[in-house]
């Protein structure tokens, strides 16, 4: 047993470790509301964007002429699938706290560290796309028409093999969190979208020259900048919302209840981040396609 099953799930104790404090039932109310909210507008976004996949994948199947499936879209498609995983954490991290039911919670919990790489390295996966898009039009047409499927799904499966390996970190650190090795990991995230981010924006504001249809290249070289900021600013987001609950573990200990409110908090900030890759998704498919 990774904790003693006879603990009570609401009863809030000196020395509470930080899964200890995830399992105590004070803010359950902030996080049920999130669950509901995230059952109410990640679950639709799902549905639809896997129906519209879905009817791309007929069309191609029927007519060649239609594009393929940009590597963006399938990053969208797998982070709709960790989303939907993270939604069944939710629900049962809920229903183990209100049924006072251990193992529903550690289920749960598990199923919630699935979306912290998962997350992180398909925006950064997308970052890249947008980068390689900009900055290296020839080699990213060269490997679209070559071997970029075969990349674009062994860069999908390392994705997968690093959500397993982080639910296998987060099990064998508990009741404690892998604090440092989330911090590494989320700070490379950031700066890779910056570091996208800036190099696409020096490259919009100094187009070199002949590019031919001007207007067309910054059309897209602004797409891509706006998709990459994008992804940057709702990760600056989760980035407030871990410094608040970091912050209120060093002010108050992880005993004191407003600690324990901060974990529940911290998944409000993380909820842009969900959005971001879906929004950005169905914004493409009401525009039409230009190369």
């Amino acid at each position: 047993m990774l904790l003693n099953s006879s603990v009570a799930l609401n009863d809030c104790q000196t020395g509470f470790t930080f899964v200890m404090c995830l399992m105590c039932t004070t803010g359950l109310e902030v996080f049920a509301a999130f669950t509901v909210t995230n059952t109410i507008v990640i679950l639709p976004l799902s549905v639809l964007i896997i129906y519209i996949g879905l009817q791309q994948w007929r069309q191609q199947r029927t007519n060649a002429r239609v594009a393929a499936t940009s590597p963006s879209d399938h990053f969208t498609f797998h982070i709709v699938g960790i989303e939907t995983i993270s939604l069944i954490g939710d629900i049962s991290y809920c229903i183990g706290n209100y049924s006072n039911n251990t193992q529903l919670v550690l289920g749960g919990f598990f199923l919630l560290c699935i979306v912290i790489p998962g997350q992180d390295l398909f925006h950064c996966l997308t970052c890249m796309e947008r980068y390689l898009a900009v900055l290296h039009p020839i080699t990213y047409l060269h490997l679209k028409r070559t071997s970029g499927v075969w990349i674009t799904n062994i860069c999908i499966a390392c994705v997968w093999f690093m959500c397993g390996v982080w639910v296998l970190i987060a099990h064998m650190q508990m009741p404690f969190y892998p604090l440092i090795p989330f911090s590494v990991w989320f700070g490379l995230s950031l700066f890779f979208s910056f570091f996208c981010s800036l190099s696409v924006l020096r490259t919009l504001t100094r187009p070199g020259p002949g590019d031919g249809d001007r207007n067309r290249v910054d059309r897209s070289k602004r797409r891509a900048f706006h998709t990459i900021t994008a992804i940057t600013a709702t990760l600056l987001i989760r980035c407030v919302g871990f410094l608040m609950c970091f912050f209120s573990f060093g002010y108050f200990s992880y005993n004191d209840i407003r600690a324990c409110m901060a974990i529940k908090l911290v998944f409000w900030f993380c909820l842009p981040s969900s959005l971001v890759l879906p929004l950005l998704f169905l914004q493409r498919t009401r525009q039409p396609a230009r190369h």
